[in-house]
């Protein structure tokens, strides 16, 4: 990418360097100021003109990296999006999960309970 920009200016510099050999080639030794004028003007427009050449190449890659920038910042969003609602369903399974738990030992404690009071009465009768 960096060599077609330098090749880009190598052109445009010869070109501007060629319309300006040529009309001071064609120009007569009387009127040498008028032609140094109308040289440069030519040398300047040339100038501009390849400036506005590079800056509308250039801005037309920025623009190309915006939209992929942007594109990816989509695909990315939708990833997140994705990834949360995947997180969300784990963490309310997780809760279940761990509500069960409780319950189950709760139950257990319970049942514990009563094998205690049972070998309470046990103990009780036997005596």
């Amino acid at each position: 990418m960096e060599s077609a920009k330098v090749v880009n200016k190598i052109l445009l510099s010869s070109l501007a360097f060629g319309a300006t050999f040529g009309i001071g080639m064609l120009v007569k030794d009387n009127n040498i100021q008028k032609a140094l004028m109308g040289t440069g003007a030519v040398g300047s427009m040339a100038c501009v003109a390849g400036a506005l050449v590079t800056n509308n190449k250039k801005d037309s890659h920025d623009n190309q990296d915006n939209e992929l920038s942007n594109n990816r910042i989509s695909e990315i969003r939708s990833q997140e999006a994705q990834l949360q609602q995947s997180f969300n369903e784990a963490t309310a399974k997780m809760q279940g999960v761990e509500a069960d738990i409780n319950s189950l030992q709760t139950e257990q404690n319970q049942l514990l309970s009563i094998i205690s009071d049972l070998n309470s009465k046990k103990q009780q009768l036997e005596t």
